[in-house]
């Protein structure tokens, strides 16, 4: 699922409807891996396993990307309502999008 909302975001990165799937997808994985991490509390050995510092570099690589889609959604919100951006984005069809 999360493979598939990724490819369909990559392709159409201000689609409200695909960027809500990729966050929902995520949030699922986010999930089960904070599950996978309270099961390592019950068995410390876990702790020691080599996903666990790639999930920690993961986690913050999503936040900085998430915060930059985010900057890039306004920037692109705030440019369309300037003029004369705003007669081409009426032209093109293009409109607001939302953050993640």
């Amino acid at each position: 699922q999360f493979e598939a909302s990724l490819q369909a975001a990559r392709r159409l990165p201000l689609d409200a409807p695909g960027m809500a799937a990729l966050q929902t997808a995520h949030a699922t994985l986010q999930v089960a891996w904070l599950r996978v991490q309270d099961e390592c509390r019950l068995y410390p050995e876990l702790l020691r396993s080599p996903l666990q510092p790639g999930w920690t570099d993961n986690a913050r690589l999503v936040t900085l990307a998430l915060e930059d889609f985010n900057r890039a959604v306004l920037a692109h919100n705030a440019a369309i309502t300037q003029f004369p951006a705003l007669l081409l984005a009426q032209v093109f069809g293009c409109r607001a999008a939302g953050c993640l």
